[in-house]
């Protein structure tokens, strides 16, 4: 249950603060469990907004090698 959690804290911080100086890094990460909880459609939606929305920060990089 521990990834049910982790993204409803993920998605509870990226709806209130779209500003977040860190929103690539939260993005990437809630990627990152949705890979890891099987969900790799969404999973690939997450690093593609990453590297789309954010190509100059340093998560693009590794959100782009993430898509699958």
């Amino acid at each position: 249950g521990w990834l049910d959690g982790a993204l409803g804290e993920l998605d509870g911080a990226i709806l209130l603060d779209p500003l977040l100086p860190n929103l690539p890094d939260v993005e990437l990460e809630r990627g990152k469990i949705l890979a890891e909880a099987g969900d790799q459609k969404r999973a690939n939606e997450a690093f593609a907004k990453v590297a789309k929305e954010y190509p100059n920060h340093p998560a693009a990089n590794e959100a782009k090698a993430l898509v699958k």
